[in-house]
C-alpha cells in the first residue's frame, strides 16, 4: 500500500513539476533582443531601406502602468491612415517590419510597438492575448491623442498580435478593419499541439500547466479564446494563413472566419509555414491586402 502510494506522490510531484515548467516556458518568452530583430530582418530581406525611415520613439501607458515602447513610422506623403501592427510571440516590434514597406507603400502611418514581456519592455510575464489586447487598446488610443480624433486607422497582428487583436474587438474599438494574419482560434489547442510536437508529452499535460499558471498568474488557456470575441463582431476582418503551418493550423483562420458576424475573408497560402505567408508570395499578398483596405479606408487626406 505505501509502495502505491509513494508511486502516486511521485507521479503528482513530476506532473506538477512539468505543469510548472511548461507555465514558465508560456508566460517568459525568449526575448528577441533589438540587434537580433534587425539581424534577423536583415537576414530574410525584410529590413530593406527601414533604416533610412523617419521614426519617432516614444513609450504608451497600459491601463495597469506598465510601459510599451513604440515608433510611429510616417507614410510616404502626409495622410489620414494609420495602421497599428502587433508582433509575435517572442519577437518584438521589428518583427512587424516586413509587413510595414507594404502599408507605407499604401499611404498609411504605422505604428509599431512592443508587446508585454517583449522587445525594450521591462520585463514581467505575458499573458498571451489577454492583458495584450487591453495595451493595444490603449496603442490605439495613444495614436488617436497624438494624431488626432478624425484620422482612420486599422490593425493588423500577427501569430500572437493577431490573438491579442481579435480579442481587442470585444471592446468594440474604433478602428476601420483588422488583418488577421496566423492567429489562433484558442489558446489550449495551440499548447496541445506543440507538448505533442516539440516536447513529446501527451496533451494531458497542458491541464496541471493551466493550473499552476492560474495559481501564479492568475489567467490560464481556456481563458484565451479570440473565437469568442467574433460571435457579434462587425469590424471587417481579412484572415491570412499558410497551409504548411504547423504551430498554428490554417484551420485556426478557417474556425474564426466560419464564427465571424461580420464582414471577413479567407486567405490561404498554399506552402507557407508560420508567420510566412507574405514572404511566400508577396506580390499575392499585397495585391489581397491593398483591395480589402480599399473597401474601408476612405481616401487618405494630402
Amino acid at each position: 500500500m505505501w509502495i502505491a502510494v509513494g508511486i502516486v506522490v511521485v507521479l503528482l510531484i513530476a506532473v506538477f513539476a512539468i505543469g510548472n515548467r511548461l507555465s514558465k516556458v508560456l508566460v517568459f518568452p525568449h526575448r528577441t533582443s533589438m540587434e537580433e530583430g534587425r539581424d534577423w530582418n536583415i537576414k530574410c530581406g525584410f529590413q530593406r531601406d527601414f533604416d533610412d525611415y523617419e521614426k519617432q520613439s516614444y513609450t504608451v501607458t497600459a491601463p495597469d502602468g506598465y510601459l510599451l515602447n513604440a515608433e510611429f513610422i510616417p507614410a510616404k506623403e502626409p495622410s489620414n491612415r494609420y495602421m497599428i501592427l502587433s508582433h509575435g510571440y517572442s519577437s518584438s516590434r521589428l518583427g512587424s517590419v516586413k509587413y510595414l514597406h507594404m502599408y507605407r507603400d499604401f499611404g498609411c502611418n504605422c505604428v509599431i510597438y512592443d508587446d508585454r514581456a517583449h522587445g525594450e519592455n521591462a520585463e514581467t510575464y505575458c499573458t498571451l492575448g489577454l492583458k495584450e489586447s487591453d495595451d493595444l487598446l490603449a496603442v490605439l488610443e495613444d495614436t488617436y491623442r497624438r494624431y488626432g480624433s478624425d484620422i482612420q486607422v486599422g490593425l493588423h497582428g500577427e501569430s500572437m498580435g493577431s490573438a491579442l487583436t481579435v480579442l481587442a474587438l470585444r471592446k468594440k474599438p474604433k478602428v476601420k478593419f483588422a488583418v488577421i494574419d496566423c492567429g489562433f482560434a484558442n489558446l489550449q489547442d495551440v499548447i496541445k499541439g506543440k507538448l505533442k510536437r516539440d516536447f513529446h508529452l501527451p496533451a494531458f499535460f497542458c491541464y496541471p500547466g493551466d493550473l499552476v499558471c492560474k495559481l501564479r498568474f492568475g489567467y490560464w488557456s481556456p481563458e484565451v479564446r479570440p473565437i469568442d470575441a467574433l460571435k457579434d463582431n462587425e469590424i471587417p476582418l481579412c484572415f491570412m494563413h499558410g497551409t504548411e503551418d504547423t504551430f498554428i493550423p490554417c484551420d485556426h483562420s478557417r474556425q474564426m472566419h466560419e464564427a465571424n458576424k461580420g464582414y471577413s475573408e479567407l486567405h490561404l497560402f498554399p506552402g507557407a509555414e508560420h508567420a510566412r505567408a507574405i514572404s511566400s508570395d508577396e506580390a499575392r499578398y499585397r495585391s489581397i491586402v491593398k483591395e480589402f483596405i480599399e473597401k474601408f479606408f476612405e481616401s487618405p487626406a494630402v
